[in-house]
């Protein structure tokens, strides 16, 4: 696992609200990471603010501990066509 220099975005919202913009790019970077997960036939069952880490550079980590499952064979569906 990677060592993440940042905080937790549980840690952060405790400070306070988000502005929007950046509410919105961490949702973005955090489903951009799901769907990659997905696609690669994993599903991380423990999304939380506290598994979340905000890298000091304004990047997103999604821990690889925390709950995760393969997706079997019948619960998988492919990616939508770009």
């Amino acid at each position: 696992m990677e060592l993440v220099d940042g905080t937790t975005l549980q840690e952060r919202l405790e400070v306070g609200p988000l502005p929007v913009r950046t509410a919105c790019q961490i949702c973005a970077q955090v489903a951009r990471a799901l769907q990659f997960a997905h696609d690669h036939g994993v599903v991380h069952r423990d999304i939380k603010p506290g598994n979340l880490m905000l890298r000091r550079t304004a990047t997103t980590s999604t821990p690889r501990h925390g709950r995760r499952s393969p997706i079997s064979a019948s619960r998988a569906r492919p990616a939508p066509a770009r």
